[in-house]
């Protein structure tokens, strides 16, 4: 389905400030580690740390990992690093989150958009999501909620755009004239869609061109 491939996307792109702020500390207490798997530790701590309360809950969560290097061997020893090390990365991952939240509400942000019927067929995929293409990731299932308004949103966005493209072909089917106008990007929820991808850095081309093509919402 063409909604979960951008869902998939959007969770890949990690929240790119908390996640370089991390890897610095990580580099720091193993200087020897590959840079790159730190900084792919990196991604996979700050979305667990998004799931805890506090350095102690998050040194319990990296024990209870199946493989606390989040697949990484060339990574940091994360199980090595002290409770102030991994509280230093605590504080590093919220500190980034806060100052993202502190930023003036955008008017995409505020739109009313989605209806209740939207968020019910989206569930479907929002559960198969959290359960395969976390995973994928090294992420656990509780790392879903560190991203859950942009995907929620997302996805019950583009099933209430279904909704309307029904709503607009189905008189058409019937040779009986259309009851609404047809869904466009360029207002209701389309625009407030496109507009809060944008606000979050995530709205790209093939984003753009694959919403707006009337396949997108042929199942």
């Amino acid at each position: 389905m063409p909604a979960v491939n951008i869902f998939f996307a959007l969770a890949a792109d990690m929240d790119g400030l908390c996640a370089l702020g991390v890897a610095r500390i990580l580099t720091a207490h193993q200087p020897g580690a590959d840079s790159a798997a730190c900084r792919r530790q990196a991604e996979r701590l700050c979305a667990l740390i998004a799931t805890c309360s506090s350095a102690g809950q998050l040194a319990r969560c990296l024990l209870d990992q199946a493989d606390p290097s989040f697949g990484e061997p060339g990574g940091v020893d994360l199980l090595s690093m002290s409770l102030r090390v991994l509280a230093a990365c605590f504080a590093t991952s919220r500190a980034a989150h806060s100052t993202r939240s502190s930023a003036p509400v955008l008017a995409s942000r505020l739109a009313p958009a989605l209806s209740y019927r939207a968020l019910e067929r989206a569930r479907t995929t929002i559960d198969d999501f959290s359960t395969f293409y976390l995973p994928l990731h090294g992420l656990p299932r509780a790392a879903f909620f560190a991203h859950l308004p942009l995907l929620v949103f997302t996805e019950a966005a583009i099933y209430q755009l279904d909704e309307e493209n029904e709503d607009f072909v189905s008189p058409l089917a019937a040779g009986t004239a259309a009851a609404a106008a047809p869904p466009s990007l360029g207002s209701g929820v389309g625009a407030t869609l496109l507009g809060v991808l944008a606000d979050e850095g995530k709205r790209e081309a093939g984003v753009t061109s694959a919403v707006a093509s009337p396949s997108f919402y042929v199942c």
